[in-house]
Order: structure tokens, then C-alpha cells, then sequence
């Protein structure tokens, strides 16, 4: 799913980069006012002390507002890019929503759900090896970002690295286990691998969890075929076909 809700995220450099702007700007302005008041007595140098107290806090304050605005501005900026990267997603402008979202990126490059929403734009172009990448980088960002794991496996069986797809679809049961889809993708991950054993002990689970569940049906049927388990793969096709047949 694309990134969602109000992202509030600065990153280190910008505000660095704000922070050295605003010091040069203080000391520009230290120099003007300096130089235009010059005192010969004492008298005038108290008055310039007083007011040159009360004019510092003036500035202060004004350079106080314009460091905030210049971050908020920037964060707007990024913000947007998200948020055009969301609307262009959803009408199916996927290359666009990839543009938008890497500018995004590239203004804050902290944030997992970024990454997450231009990886799955990336997959929906068929580009898996560069979803993959940004699955990679949500998962170094945030290893417990809810939904990366799935993501991440069936980017992995589409290019055919059905452990990698195993390992996500381990890991994504960890965070849910009573996820029947989950274990019906890992057996199909694991009938591709020819572990025919694993298939049905994880398809018979996804059964467990929810009875109708088709594919997992077919998924057991096939890989007892594959262990020569001709009666109880008839009765798993049976049943799948009862279930397809069914009237909605």
C-alpha cells in the first residue's frame, strides 16, 4: 500500500544545512548593525549598550521564525512529492508515483514507508529486482514494518528465489500467525523447491485457519501428487472443485 497519513520527518542534513545559513545570516547582521552605530562619549556608549540588547532580541526572535519556516518549508516540499506519488498510484500513473517518491527520497531519505510505497509502484511495473531494493532498505530502516516481509516474498517468487520467499513468509507469520494466506504462499514456495512435505504441512494449515481456502487445496493436491499420494490428492481436488463451483 501507498504511504498514508502526515509524515513530520526532518532529516539531519537539512537542518544542518539550515542551522549554517542561519550563522552566517547572524553574523551579517551583526556586522551592519555594528557599523552603523558608532559612539565618541560614554553616555552614547550605555544607550547603544541598552539598545543594542533589545534590537539583538528583536533579531533573534525573526531568525528564530525564519529557521522554522525554512525546515517546514522543506518538509512541505517532501510531503508533497508523497503525496502526488499517492494520487498518481492510485489512478495507475505508476512511473510517475516512482518519480515522485524518489524525490521525496531524496529531500528525506530516513523514512520507511517512503521506501515501502515506490517499491510497491516498482513492482507493479514488473521492475521486482528494484522493488526488491527498496524492500531491502524499509527493512533496514524499520525490520518490524508491518506488511515488508510479504511484500518483499512475492517480489522473491516472481523472480524465482523461492527460499528468499520462504525466509520473508517465515518471518511475516512471526508478526502473524493466524494469516491463512501467508502459509498457502509459503507452500507454494516450498513445492517449488520440491520440499512436497512442507507444502502440504503449511497448506494443511492454511486450511485449519480458514476451510474454503482454494489455492490451498490445489497447492496440498499437487504436492501429493508429487509423493505419490494419488487418493488423497483426488479428495484435495475434490474439494477445491465443490468450493469453485460453489454460487456466490
Amino acid at each position: 500500500m501507498p504511504v498514508r497519513g502526515e509524515l513530520f520527518y526532518f532529516s539531519l542534513v537539512l537542518r544542518l544545512r539550515n542551522e549554517k545559513y542561519a550563522r552566517k545570516r547572524w553574523r551579517a547582521l551583526e556586522w551592519d548593525y555594528d557599523a552603523q552605530f558608532i559612539f565618541k562619549n560614554h553616555n552614547h556608549n550605555k544607550h547603544y549598550n541598552t539598545k543594542t540588547s533589545v534590537d539583538l532580541m528583536k533579531m533573534l526572535v525573526v531568525l528564530v521564525l525564519l529557521i522554522g519556516l525554512m525546515i517546514f518549508g522543506c518538509a512541505g516540499t517532501y510531503k508533497s512529492y508523497a503525496s502526488q506519488g499517492d494520487v498518481k498510484f492510485e489512478s495507475g500513473n505508476y512511473q510517475g508515483a516512482i518519480d515522485d517518491y524518489t524525490k521525496a527520497i531524496e529531500l528525506n531519505q530516513s523514512i520507511a514507508e517512503l521506501y515501502q510505497a515506490r517499491a510497491n509502484a516498482k513492482a507493479a511495473i514488473s521492475d521486482y529486482r528494484g522493488a526488491i531494493d527498496d524492500y531491502n532498505k524499509v527493512v533496514e530502516l524499520n525490520h518490524s514494518y508491518i506488511g515488508v516481509y510479504e511484500s518483499r516474498a512475492g517480489a522473491r517468487s516472481t523472480i524465482h528465489d523461492y527460499q528468499g520467499a520462504i525466509d520473508d513468509y517465515t518471518k511475516a507469520i512471526e508478526t502473524d500467525p493466524k494469516d491463512a494466506l501467508l502459509y498457502s504462499q509459503r507452500a507454494y514456495a516450498k513445492y517449488y523447491i520440491n520440499d512436497y512435505q512442507g507444502a502440504i504441512i503449511d497448506a494443511t494449515k492454511a486450511i485449519e485457519l480458514y476451510p474454503d481456502f482454494i489455492s490451498a487445496y490445489q497447492v496440498r493436491a499437487v504436492a501429493k501428487e508429487e509423493l505419490g499420494d494419488k487418493q488423497g490428492a483426488s479428495a484435495d481436488w475434490k474439494i477445491a472443485e465443490e468450493l469453485i463451483n460453489v454460487p456466490n
